[in-house]
């Protein structure tokens, strides 16, 4: 498209997981699920007609993720799906102006999931290289919490983002700001969009498990990057030299980044998610409401636990769950591999 000059507006993006698909984002600015009609509104009431149009059509195309560009009048749509690990659409980056007129640049975007059953993300097309500047080679599918929350340097909404993710907020769906430094040392910027669905678990969860879908876009170039220092001090705080030292999210049972490995044969844990022995999970899982109801300088909770990597025998560890600062949904871990 020739450009004709002229204000030229800003790409949109769209959550399609909300009904009725809704603009979270427009250029660098958050939007609280603003409606969908007001897409293109200076251009008149055939626009935003031609928006829902061209959002309707890229959420539901095939595979192929060309943009999808409808005109009409003196108006045209250009709308581009983003897709999840799974093919799902989760949104769409949406452009709205005259004929003639050349878009800006489309700004980055990706997508994950997460399944509260299995306690895997997986992400989206781009998103590692996107939010962690990995490299291909280096690229993955499906990790685990420490794997992602380890490069977090800061995230101010965490309480809020936990509460939607376990169920405690009703309303389901969270929108907030993120800073990540990448296995490139470069800390970058996101808006992160998150709703939880019971339904349409495309990652294969089951039971009562909820699956977080979540909208990943950068803002680094209007929010320059600003780590948070005490939760750098208190991950230096939190280090050992003889036991594996994690940080715990109370009411999921979570355990979310290690600051200290775990020594050998629990060395696995940094990467990979242990099987708990069933008769311990209750153990678990009660250790850690109790850590939650309780005050911060309670006692910490000591007890044993059976797990197991795969391929692996079951094995003994000693833990102790404590409170992590005032927050009380924010809980330490400590292991130690039981002496055969």
């Amino acid at each position: 498209m020739a450009g004709t000059g002229g204000v030229v507006s800003s790409w949109l993006l769209v959550d399609t997981l909300v009904t009725p698909p809704s603009i979270v984002a427009d250029g660098h600015r958050f939007r609280d699920w603003v409606p969908l009609s007001r897409a293109g509104r200076a251009l008149g009431a055939g626009a935003a007609a031609l928006a829902v149009v061209a959002v309707h059509e890229a959420s539901t195309a095939n595979s192929d993720d060309a943009p999808v560009v409808v005109s009409a009048g003196t108006c045209t749509a250009v709308a581009v799906a983003v897709r999840c690990a799974f093919g799902v659409v989760h949104g769409v980056q949406l452009w709205v102006g005259p004929i003639g007129q050349d878009p800006p640049p489309r700004r980055a975007v990706a997508a994950w999931d997460w399944d509260s059953g299995t306690e895997l993300a997986h992400h989206g097309p781009g998103l590692e290289e996107l939010v962690f500047g990995r490299d291909p080679q280096q690229v993955r599918v499906v990790r685990t919490p420490p794997e992602i929350f380890g490069r977090v340097v800061r995230f101010d909404g965490r309480m809020e983002y936990i509460a939607v993710v376990s169920g405690a907020d009703p309303s389901g769906r969270w929108q907030g700001e993120l800073v990540v430094c990448g296995d490139d040392d470069v800390v970058r910027t996101f808006q992160l969009v998150v709703g939880v669905h019971d339904e349409d678990r495309h990652t294969g969860a089951e039971g009562t498990a909820r699956v977080t879908r979540a909208l990943v876009h950068e803002i680094t170039d209007t929010a320059p990057p600003r780590p948070d220092p005490d939760l750098a001090i208190t991950r230096i705080a939190s280090r050992s030299d003889d036991a594996g030292v994690a940080f715990v999210e109370l009411s999921l049972g979570l355990v979310y980044e290690w600051v200290s490995p775990p020594p050998a044969p629990l060395q696995r844990w940094s990467t990979e998610l242990p099987r708990v022995h069933p008769d311990d999970l209750r153990r678990y899982r009660a250790a850690c409401a109790t850590v939650f109801a309780g005050e911060r300088d309670d006692p910490a909770q000591e007890f044993d636990l059976r797990l197991r990597f795969d391929g692996a025998a079951w094995g003994g560890v000693r833990v102790e769950l404590s409170r992590l600062g005032p927050e009380p949904v924010r809980g330490m871990i400590r292991v130690w591999p039981l002496d055969d």
